[in-house]
């Protein structure tokens, strides 16, 4: 070996170029499909949504803490419940 030639020598212990293979590609999840709720996700409601997927109703109540980005009831629904009918009635919404 003369010096200076530039050559670099990889080690013995380098992965199989197997390993480097392309990930299959798997089809990307639809965000709504056909058959997916369209409108208000709160459960019993049949409102257009408005702001993220939520009608303005539910929107206050999920920015509130009442119900879960899925539309369902949080554990302490109840609780909460009460907590939101007095803030409504200070904002003077209700």
């Amino acid at each position: 070996m003369s010096k200076g030639t530039g050559e670099i020598k990889k080690p013995a212990t380098a992965a199989p170029a197997e390993s480097h293979a392309p990930k299959p590609q798997s089809a990307p999840p639809a965000s709504r499909s056909t058959s997916a709720k369209l409108g208000c996700h709160e459960r019993a409601c049949k409102e257009k949504d408005v702001r993220f997927n939520f009608c303005n109703e539910h929107f206050r109540q999920f920015k509130f803490g009442l119900i879960t980005k899925s539309g369902d009831r949080v554990v302490d629904y109840e609780r909460k419940f009460e907590h939101y009918n007095a803030w409504l009635k200070t904002q003077k919404v209700a």
